[in-house]
């Protein structure tokens, strides 16, 4: 398993999840939210989800209805990484609004090119690469949304 603690993953060491278990077993036991809670607000039995994010219990699986409220309930993205990962697409999450001012696009611009620039010494080569095209389709998303936000401001 590739998972680390709960603190070391919780302060920026995220998990490396080899399977849809470790991924699952982070998502359930290093969220900030507890798991006792999370199975209330899943709808599911506390030892049910504690089984279900066991990667070591084969015979307890978990139900696919409830990735998505799983995701929404802790923030975590580990399950989708792994199952983007999987088969071969990079995901990012979408900016919900543009900035007025240009320093998102600044920012933007800044983490693609520092990504760049870690490509090209980077020994794991293919996460890099990964991050570098999540940096690039998240600058492409602010650019746009600017763009919209700018349009829709000027006069006809």
């Amino acid at each position: 398993m590739s998972t680390h603690n709960r603190k070391a993953c919780r302060q920026g060491r995220r998990c490396d999840a080899r399977s849809l278990g470790d991924a699952l077993y982070c998502t359930v036991h290093h969220s900030d939210v507890e798991a006792k809670p999370l199975a209330e607000r899943l709808g599911v039995r506390y030892g049910y989800l504690l089984d279900a994010a066991n990667p070591d219990r084969e015979d307890a699986q978990f139900q696919l209805r409830l990735l998505l409220p799983l995701v929404v309930a802790t923030g975590r993205t580990e399950i989708l990484d792994y199952l983007e990962r999987e088969v071969g697409r990079v995901a990012f999450a979408v900016p919900t609004a543009a900035d007025p001012a240009q320093a998102d696009l600044f920012d933007g611009l800044a983490v693609a090119m520092r990504e760049l620039g870690e490509d090209a010494e980077a020994l794991r080569f293919g996460a890099e690469v990964d991050e570098t095209i999540a940096a690039l389709a998240k600058l492409k998303a602010l650019v746009t949304a600017k763009v919209r936000t700018l349009s829709v401001r000027r006069p006809a």
